[in-house]
């Protein structure tokens, strides 16, 4: 798949870039699309949760390129190429980990020449949690806008009812027994003082009848932040993630992101 997906890159216009930054001991990996005479668009960062791959999500980059936006595709610790060949897990005794990992990725968007620097992101499912939860002491992360999918303000609860989900758990920390990595997944919450700090523009994404991450667990991330500027979106039909409603939500990320940065839809 990966190979596949590189193969299409010189084809696009202009081309795919694939991006790696060192981190710990491995390196997470990404690609960059950027729209076509558009000069120095804004950048927005699009990953999913615990079993997503990024190419999974190039429609969803599609809706956004489009919209005169590029976006980085990213695998982050424990996900995708960057686990299977970067050799990069989750850290299990330090949750803020993962946000060192993409403030790194923010940190290169700002100094790429071709892009202005302007810095959004969409978490889908477990990665929804990432834009809500704060940086790590001295890290500024950066952000302009921020989408939240499918997510949840303690991403265990997915464990009170599919214990078997453990197994999924494990692969992202790379620990030989699921314990350990069920453990460390349950020092990831979000207590009402945390997600304070997200000041920018936040729009919030989530099915009513969510059994993976439940509806009260996203109200509660969106009613906690400090934005003024916050957006509820509610399908009453929609599964986790709203992947039953594939184009409603890229239209509706796509123009708000759009809005946002004034790029036009």
């Amino acid at each position: 798949m990966i190979d596949a997906y590189g193969r299409a890159g010189p084809l696009l216009d202009p081309p795919l870039e694939q991006v790696e930054l060192p981190h710990r001991t491995g390196t997470p990996t990404a690609w960059l699309h950027r729209p076509a005479n558009v000069p120095q668009p804004p950048t927005v960062l699009l990953f999913g949760g615990f079993d997503g791959w990024r190419e999974e999500y190039d429609t969803a980059a599609r809706a956004l390129v489009r919209r005169g936006m590029a976006v980085l595709l990213l695998d982050g610790p424990g996900q995708g190429e960057t686990r299977l060949f970067g050799g990069l897990h989750m850290h299990p005794g330090d949750p803020d980990d993962v946000c060192a990992a993409l403030s790194a990725f923010v940190t290169w968007v700002e100094k790429h020449p071709l892009l202005s620097g302007q810095v959004g992101i969409w978490g889908n499912s477990f990665g929804a949690y990432q834009p809500p939860a704060p940086p790590p002491p001295g890290i500024d992360p950066g952000i302009a806008a921020a989408c939240v999918n499918g997510g949840t303000d303690r991403p265990a609860e997915i464990l009170d009812r599919y214990p078997r989900f453990a197994a999924k758990v494990q692969l992202l920390y790379g620990t030989d027994e699921p314990e350990p990595a069920v453990e460390a997944l349950r020092r990831h919450i979000l207590t009402p003082s945390l997600p304070a700090h997200l000041a920018c523009p936040l729009l919030v994404l989530h099915g009513t009848p969510d059994q993976v991450f439940l509806i009260d667990s996203a109200r509660r991330l969106h009613d906690r932040a400090r934005s003024p500027d916050r957006t509820f979106l509610e399908w009453p039909d929609g599964d986790h993630s709203i992947d039953n409603h594939t184009y409603e939500k890229h239209t509706a990320v796509g123009d708000w992101f759009a809005e946002g940065f004034g790029t036009g839809r």
